[in-house]
């Protein structure tokens, strides 16, 4: 089949491994190169779409869609938003479209997959302007209205996919442990852990993104809106937009609506927007890309300049603003969860460890992909390499950083124990053979093993498959 074909058929599931999501918005997943897999339920039937390079689809609301990449795609998935840049070549069942987007376009789409991930503003502060103060429609930040992070470990993920697949049910802890076979407090642990927040938190965050998707994309009544996604009327959804977004759904659906119900897309390439993200304390480590322009880079009280094509990891705990160039863009590549320490300052990926642009591109589309995310291991490992290169400020004695090394070492042994579990579930090894495997001796590798299951201890268990 060459690179630009495309076949649908009616067949069974793609992958069964695959998790089904309900969209609650219009997306677009468009294949930069390799093969992506989507397969399409509606009310015809179901239908499998299977792109090469340079092929797109957009699926609309309502439609049950699986998405599976082939080893070595690099594919964006994004809300759609109109995407004139997609020409469509055929119509698949009643509620999927694919199409080409010409190479001249590819930028475009970047912007595209940048503008879904809702974590920029088009607009630099101005001279005497409040970074953190905004109106109208600059109101609402990227954490008010992306989808909460998926958990990582087993069961809140499952809960998670519960809770987004019936949005307006009122499930309880002990009802969701119940159906994804936990206790209510190991589940509380999980969300919390991997997320920073409570499931019911969890539920709100998504409920409020699931409410700026249906004003965005529909003209329905403010009280329609709120019973779709499990609010009690309408002066509940707007008093839950106040005071996650500090502006009311009327003016947000105002600000983001240019007359045929599809969001304004990102300006043309090097079109001289400044782009900026607001001041933040983030619970994760960031890495950032600097993918067009360079950027200026602020964590705590350090600022750095990141030239175009650099990477920067925004450490968790810590302040942080990132500034880009006019007609710049800034990508998110990923981020891990704020468990293990991180320095107060940026800290950049030498240039000669960084990957390519092209495996850039298809672990961030990996990343965030809306329907399938996933926790690759490229990033993972420039997470590990991230811990272990550095050990605080240069200024400290080794007296000073002997603790911090030791702790960041066990982080990241038990980080890799947990990737090797992951590629491998089902594997045996002796601890003597694990130590090998690691590089370490048996104490180094039985150390973080027992603070993790020592009673009294903050961990919640050795790593395993689920992790």
């Amino acid at each position: 089949m060459s690179p630009g074909e495309c076949t649908v058929a009616t067949v069974p599931d793609v992958d069964r491994n695959c998790q089904e999501v309900e969209l609650h918005d219009r997306y677009l997943w468009w294949v930069v190169d390799g093969a992506l897999r989507v397969q399409v339920r509606d009310g015809a039937g179901r239908h499998r779409v299977r792109l090469g390079a340079g092929d797109a689809v957009v699926v609309d609301a309502g439609a049950r869609v699986t998405v599976s990449r082939e080893p070595g795609t690099t594919a964006l998935g994004c809300p759609a938003a109109g995407t004139p840049v997609v020409e469509p070549t055929e119509q698949v069942g009643r509620s999927a479209t694919r199409g080409r987007v010409a190479r001249s376009q590819h930028g475009a789409l970047v912007e595209l997959f940048a503008e879904g991930l809702h974590y920029l503003r088009t607009r630099g502060p101005v001279d005497g302007e409040d970074a953190g103060t905004f109106t109208g429609a600059d109101a609402v930040p990227d954490a008010t209205v992306r989808r909460p992070p998926l958990p990582t470990r087993t069961a809140a993920r499952a809960a998670a996919r519960l809770i987004m697949e019936r949005p307006a049910d009122d499930l309880d802890i002990p009802h969701l442990a119940d159906a994804v076979f936990s206790s209510p407090s190991t589940l509380h642990r999980q969300f919390v852990t991997d997320t920073g927040l409570t499931p019911g938190q969890w539920r709100t965050r998504l409920r409020l993104a699931l409410a700026v998707a249906d004003l965005r994309n529909s003209s329905a009544t403010l009280e329609q809106v709120a019973q779709r996604v499990g609010l009690s009327s309408a002066s509940a959804l707007c008093r839950l937009f106040r005071t996650r977004t500090g502006t009311s759904p009327e003016s947000w659906r105002a600000g983001h609506d240019h007359g045929d119900g599809h969001r304004n897309l990102p300006g043309p390439a090097g079109g001289g927007e400044t782009r900026s993200t607001w001041p933040r304390t983030n619970r994760f480590h960031v890495l950032v890309w600097a993918w067009r322009g360079g950027c200026r880079v602020t964590v705590g009280d350090s600022t750095r300049r990141l030239a175009e094509g650099g990477l920067v990891w925004l450490p968790a705990g810590v302040p942080n603003a990132v500034t880009g160039e006019p007609g710049g863009l800034i990508l998110p590549v990923g981020a891990r969860p704020g468990r293990q320490p991180g320095p107060d300052r940026p800290v950049t990926v030498p240039a000669d460890h960084a990957p390519t642009a092209r495996v850039l591109l298809a672990t961030a589309g990996r990343e965030y992909d809306p329907v399938a995310p996933e926790q690759t291991t490229t990033l993972d490992e420039l997470f590990y390499a991230y811990l272990a290169g550095d050990a605080g400020d240069p200024g400290r004695t080794t007296a000073d950083t002997a603790p911090v090394d030791r702790r960041r070492g066990s982080t990241r042994l038990l980080n890799r124990l947990a990737v090797d579990f992951r590629r491998e579930p089902g594997v045996t090894r002796t601890a003597a053979q694990w130590a090998e495997i690691l590089d370490c001796t048996g104490d180094d590798l039985a150390r973080p093993l027992w603070n993790c299951s020592a009673p009294g201890t903050s961990g919640s268990g050795p790593p395993g498959p689920g992790w």
